[in-house]
């Protein structure tokens, strides 16, 4: 029975499709072409006239680039330059120094403020050995000082010794 029913729609539904006239506007005639115009129409397009171009050249950026593995290949080899050249500025005496000044302190200022000076001396140390180096020692440079900043809380100012003396008797008593 309801195969039937939907039978019976799908008829009545179909019949009622065809009997509906179409919304489409009606096709108008093409207007007649002006006189001296070729009307005939042909499947075959003309043949499009190229214009003489200057020869290309390739693009300089095909020239200069350079595979992956080249690419890689420099990083590593200044990577290794700079390993080397960071070794021989931590022999230097003066550099040595400044790094047992920074083990060797007693606060946290103290120990930022001489690592500042270690980390500015090796750098330093490190472009006058190897001067093509210099703009991977300056980013390394800055990275090394922005991690002795203080960001998170509020920078440690220096204490007076009398002040810091009075401090302690103050907290003792």
């Amino acid at each position: 029975m309801k195969s039937l029913r939907i039978h019976l729609l799908t008829v009545s539904s179909a019949a009622l499709i065809l009997a509906v006239p179409s919304r489409a506007p009606a096709q108008e005639a093409a207007p007649s072409p002006p006189p001296g115009v070729e009307t005939e129409v042909t499947l075959i397009p003309e043949p499009v006239k190229e214009e003489k171009k200057k020869p290309e050249e390739p693009e300089k950026s095909e020239k200069t680039e350079k595979s992956k593995t080249a690419v890689n290949a420099e990083e590593l080899l200044e990577r290794v330059h700079y390993r080397q050249a960071y070794t021989k500025a931590q022999r230097d005496p003066k550099v040595a120094a400044e790094w047992e000044r920074a083990s060797k302190a007693r606060t946290d200022l103290e120990k930022r403020e001489a690592l500042k000076t270690y980390y500015t001396l090796l750098h330093a140390r490190i472009v006058k050995l190897d001067a093509s180096l210099k703009k991977t020692s300056d980013l390394r440079r800055g990275v090394s000082l922005r991690r002795l900043q203080q960001t998170r809380i509020d920078a440690t100012e220096p204490l007076d010794p009398q002040e810091r003396a009075e401090r302690f008797n103050s907290a003792n008593e």
